[in-house]
């Protein structure tokens, strides 16, 4: 048996169901038995009488832990499937992020599209950088920060300018640090003059990672830089040397 089938029989299905229906199904019997993820489920893993009652529940289905699960080893497999393989799960996980209510499971939906190397998952990301859930919306920023689309670098550009949220604005900003200077530098040049110190630094960190240049610190220097002005780079201390070869923060 494939793995998608495998996964298909857990969740139930069949060659001609509509599987956002299905997904939707499952959601709702936990929802109905308290089997649901929010700020107590932690403890309520660690308590017996959940456990049994979750025990109960995978006799109608399955349940959260079980469709978390299921995604995140989707995940850990997709880089090893075929481009074909790979576009067959595109719409599953587009169903997810569009109709689950979960928000972490929309989350981990996205992060599963990470390596699918179709440019097809672009508008699919955009669509999740708009979610409801500041956690998906972060989710999506990790993820376009490693696509090689221009579409991606406006996406998180967009996101960065409009969002309410320093969170995301700043997680956009990191995403943006991932992608060529080449590509980055005209938006990069509008961010670092924002009002907020807080997207000036994160400006200042995203650019010594995508240039592998070093001011110090100073955000004149950097806005000279961007302006394609004479500027005198310094030498990188021994912090910054190593932090340039550690993977940058999602």
């Amino acid at each position: 048996m494939t793995f998608r089938k495998q996964i298909d029989s857990k969740w139930n299905v069949g060659t001609n169901q509509k599987f956002p229906w299905i997904l939707l199904l499952a959601s709702f019997i936990p929802a109905f038995s308290g089997c649901k993820d929010g700020p107590m489920y932690g403890l309520k893993k660690l308590n017996p009488y959940y456990q049994r009652q979750w025990a109960e529940d995978r006799k109608l289905g399955p349940v959260f832990d079980d469709r978390l699960n299921e995604i995140k080893s989707l995940a850990s497999r997709m880089r090893s499937l075929s481009e074909e393989e790979q576009k067959k799960w595109l719409n599953d996980l587009d169903q997810l992020i569009q109709y689950d209510p979960s928000p972490d499971i929309r989350r981990q939906a996205v992060f599963a599209m990470r390596d699918i190397r179709s440019s097809e998952a672009v508008p699919i990301l955009n669509r999740a950088a708009k979610d409801r859930s500041e956690k998906v919306q972060l989710a999506a920023c990790s993820v376009l920060g490693d696509r090689k689309e221009a579409e991606a670098v406006e996406i998180l550009g967009s996101m960065a300018r409009n969002s309410k949220s320093m969170s995301i604005r700043s997680a956009a900003i990191r995403g943006l640090g991932k992608h060529p200077i080449a590509t980055t530098k005209p938006i990069f040049a509008e961010f670092i003059n924002d009002k907020s110190p807080v997207i000036q630094y994160e400006c200042v960190l995203a650019l010594q990672r995508s240039t592998e240049m070093n001011f110090g610190g100073d955000v004149s220097e950097w806005k000279k830089y961007l302006a394609d002005q004479p500027v005198s780079p310094k030498p990188k201390s021994f912090v910054q040397q190593v932090s340039s070869i550690v993977p940058a923060r999602d």
